[in-house]
C-alpha cells in the first residue's frame, strides 16, 4: 500500500439508518487494502442501532460527545464521553442513545477493511 489518504470533513461516504448515520472515514472502499475501517457514528436522540455482530472483525468504539449504552450479549455498559469499549468478534451488540434531546457521537474502528454485518 502506498500513499496517504486525506478525508475532508465534508466528504466522507455517508450511510443513513433509522437510528442515525455512519460517516466512513477509512476502509477498503476509499483506500484499497486499508485493512481496517474507521467511521464517525451519530445516534439520534432516544434511538438504538439494530442488534448485530461481526464474524470477521473486532470493534472498538469511543464516545466523542454525549453518552451511550452499549448492549453486549446480556450486559449493558454505560459509556460517557472519553471512554472506549472493545467488542470482540461474534459478540451480539447494539448501541443506544439514552438522551432524548441530543445525538451521541462516536468513533468506531473495525479490525477489517471490509466488515461483515450479521443482523440479529
Amino acid at each position: 500500500m502506498s500513499g496517504f489518504l486525506t478525508v475532508k470533513a465534508e466528504t466522507p461516504r455517508l450511510t443513513r439508518f433509522d437510528w442515525g448515520q455512519m460517516h466512513w472515514l477509512v476502509d477498503d472502499i476509499n483506500h484499497q487494502e486499508a485493512g481496517l475501517s474507521v467511521a464517525r457514528m451519530i445516534i439520534n436522540p432516544s434511538a438504538c442501532s439494530d442488534r448485530h455482530m461481526h464474524h470477521q472483525c473486532n470493534e472498538a468504539l469511543s464516545v466523542l460527545n454525549g453518552q451511550c449504552i452499549v448492549h453486549m450479549g446480556e450486559q449493558a455498559l454505560t459509556l460517557p464521553a472519553g471512554e472506549t469499549v472493545f467488542i470482540p468478534r461474534d459478540t451480539p451488540h447494539a448501541i443506544e442513545n439514552p438522551a432524548s434531546d441530543k445525538p451521541v457521537e462516536l468513533l468506531i474502528c473495525y479490525s477489517a477493511g471490509t466488515r461483515d454485518y450479521i443482523a440479529l
